[in-house]
C-alpha cells in the first residue's frame, strides 16, 4: 500500500518550484529504496529559459516506482506526458476525498 510508505524515513529532493511558482518536482526516496514523484509540473513565464527547465526532468524517470499527483494544475502536471516513454506496464489512477486520509491515520 502506498500510504505504508507514509511512516518510513525518507529524502526529498525538491527539483522544482524551489524559490519559484511553476514546475512543481519534489522527489521523495523512501529508506527502503523506493522512489516516489510529487508532481511532475511545467516550468511557464521564463521566455527562451523555459524550454531548457522543462527539457531536463532532474531525476531518471525509469527509477521511479510511484507518481502522486497533488492536483491538475499544469505547473504541477504538465511534464507527466513526457514520462511515457519510460514508464513500464500499467498506470492506475485514484481519485480520493482529502478526508480518506485522515480516516486512514485513525483521526
Amino acid at each position: 500500500c502506498l500510504f505504508n510508505y507514509l511512516f518510513l524515513k525518507m529524502k526529498i529532493k525538491f527539483i522544482g518550484a524551489a524559490r519559484e511558482v511553476t514546475g512543481s518536482k519534489h522527489l521523495i526516496t523512501t529508506e527502503t529504496g523506493k522512489k516516489i514523484l510529487l508532481d511532475c509540473g511545467m516550468f511557464q513565464g521564463k521566455g527562451m529559459e523555459t524550454d531548457a527547465m522543462n527539457c531536463n526532468l532532474g531525476f531518471d524517470p525509469a527509477t521511479l516506482d510511484h507518481i502522486i499527483l497533488t492536483h491538475a494544475h499544469i505547473d504541477h502536471s504538465g511534464l507527466i506526458p513526457c514520462l511515457q516513454a519510460w514508464v513500464q506496464g500499467l498506470c492506475y489512477m485514484y481519485q480520493c476525498h482529502p478526508r480518506s486520509l485522515f480516516n486512514y491515520a485513525g483521526r
